[in-house]
């Protein structure tokens, strides 16, 4: 019986015609750019299932890392608050504190939040740009978050939907993620003495400035030696 060569084969009902003319390394170059595309597929997947290098760690009550002197200054301090439980998983910890600060007879006043997340099973940087789900929760648009250069190995600054009363900040570095979330009280009153002792309303800039430094603080101080 003669044998084929793999030029003359014909697949699937495929006509010899559509093959015939090709050199007979066709099929095995075929079947080795196939396992090659496949082969790239499993090692991108697998570098995501690669754990993350974890460079910070979490304490019992975050807020004794995160005083935010930067914010406080601006409102003329912020509360001493009671621990916030944080949690332990295999696959991530957190932490989270909430500080307010201001009041009618010394400015604005404001509230604040840190949320700080391990990701020790899978890299977070997938779904990090798509935003966090404090962001969805607020409603931030992604046309509303900028980029922040030389904080972490990636950070975003957004105002959650239109209004300039709030701001979040959010930083990845490794498995690390940072979130933080600054809201804004306008303070009124129909005293004119209070009113003259009101702190202007921090700028959107000021505000903004004040805020990454607060972070850099608190990275550092969660920082592993």
């Amino acid at each position: 019986m003669e044998t084929q060569r793999p030029a003359e084969i014909a697949s699937d009902g495929e006509p010899r015609e559509r093959l015939r003319g090709l050199p007979w390394w066709w099929v095995p170059v075929a079947v080795v750019a196939t396992c090659a595309v496949w082969a790239g597929g499993l090692y991108a997947f697998g570098d995501r299932l690669t754990e993350p290098e974890i460079r910070y760690r979490v304490t019992e009550n975050l807020c004794d890392q995160f005083e935010a002197p930067a914010l406080a200054g601006m409102v003329g301090g912020l509360t001493v608050p009671t621990p916030q439980p944080g949690g332990r998983h295999s696959a991530l910890d957190w932490a989270q504190c909430g500080r307010n600060g201001g009041n009618s007879r010394e400015g604005a006043g404001l509230s604040l939040s840190a949320v700080v997340e391990l990701h020790k099973k899978t890299d977070p940087e997938a779904e990090f740009e798509a935003g966090s789900r404090y962001g969805r929760m607020y409603g931030a648009p992604d046309g509303h978050w900028k980029a922040v250069p030389g904080l972490g190995e990636q950070a975003f600054v957004g105002t959650p939907g239109t209004s300039d009363d709030q701001l979040m900040l959010r930083v990845r570095d490794g498995g690390a993620v940072f979130a933080f979330n600054v809201s804004l009280h306008r303070m009124t009153s129909d005293d004119p003495d209070v009113l003259a002792k009101i702190r202007p309303r921090p700028g959107r800039e000021d505000l903004t400035a004040a805020l990454i430094e607060d972070a850099r603080a608190l990275m550092s101080a969660l920082r592993k030696d």
